[in-house]
């Protein structure tokens, strides 16, 4: 699990999506908003719309925090990242997951 103080709570994240993100980066199965902040948070969504069942965006939710978990210390700090997912992300493994999301983060710094 991630470190509360890296998780973001919900008044800081109504607060950073009404700014405009400084960067949008997409792929086939996530969409990532990348915002300057003073200090490290993340921010995962899985949204009812996309994936109906809930114990299949927990399971989502899951893989992406648990990678994000292993790279948290590479990032550098003042980095907000808003992830999004879409349906596609259903039959991804976590290796593809993970790669995905480094290959967005490489860019990202």
């Amino acid at each position: 699990m991630l470190k509360k103080s890296i998780r973001v709570s919900k008044n800081l994240f109504d607060e950073i999506k009404k700014t405009k993100p400084k960067l949008v980066l997409k792929t086939n199965s996530l969409s990532f908003k990348y915002y300057t902040y003073p200090s490290k948070h993340f921010a995962v969504v899985v949204s009812k719309k996309t994936i109906s069942r809930a114990n299949k965006r927990v399971k989502i939710k899951r893989l992406i925090k648990r990678y994000l978990q292993e790279i948290v210390n590479d990032l550098p700090s003042g980095v907000y990242i808003f992830i999004v997912t879409s349906p596609g992300i259903l039959n991804k493994t976590y290796e593809e997951i993970s790669t995905e999301v480094n290959s967005v983060l490489s860019k990202v710094h």
